[in-house]
Order: structure tokens, then sequence, then C-alpha cells
């Protein structure tokens, strides 16, 4: 079984960008970088810091486990489980969203 060229391609850079989704997800969670959180001001941020930091961390590992299966799933599923994968991003960016300014109101 061979891969077409443009699917090989769609993996390579689903690869990288899902690593890096992880990795930057792992510095967020563990070792506190707030600074890779794109938007964050320390001083306009009110919130739990370590809680925020937690939350965007899980999330962008999350999202960075989903690109990285994304191909994955048009070479052997249905077609139809891309559209599910998508949607599930735009629910977990509105969830994440909301719960992060509910926190920074406390």
């Amino acid at each position: 079984m061979s891969l077409n060229t443009d699917l090989k391609t769609a993996i390579i850079i689903s690869i990288f960008i899902g690593v890096y989704f992880i990795i930057s997800g792992l510095l967020i969670w563990r070792k506190q970088k707030r600074n890779l959180i794109a938007g964050y001001k320390e001083t306009e941020f009110s919130g739990n810091k370590k809680k925020l930091s937690k939350d965007v961390g899980i999330f962008s590992i999350v999202i960075g486990l989903i690109i990285l299966i994304l191909p994955i799933t048009i070479k052997y599923l249905f077609e139809w489980t891309v559209w599910v994968l998508v949607s599930l991003i735009v629910i977990l960016t509105t969830f994440i969203l909301i719960k992060i300014n509910f926190q920074n109101t406390d």
C-alpha cells in the first residue's frame, strides 16, 4: 500500500505541528511558561495562574494529539471523522476560552 505524495506531505506537516503543540503544552503546564500563551499579560490576569497554566497546557496537548491523528483518519477511516475532529477542536477552543474568562474574573 503506497501513500500518495499529498498525504505524505500532510502526515509530515501534521507530525511537526502536533509535536510543537504537545511540547508547548508541556512547557506551559509543567514548567509554568505562561509567556507562551498568546495574549497573556502577567499584570492583567488576576485569576489563578497555576490553574491557567494547567488548563491551557492540557488543551494544547489535546489539540496536538488531534492534529497528529488527523491525516491518519483521512486515510484509514471515513471522511466524516475529519468533521468530527474539527468540530471537537472548535468545541474545546470555545470551552477553554469561556473557562479562562471566568477564571480571570475571580
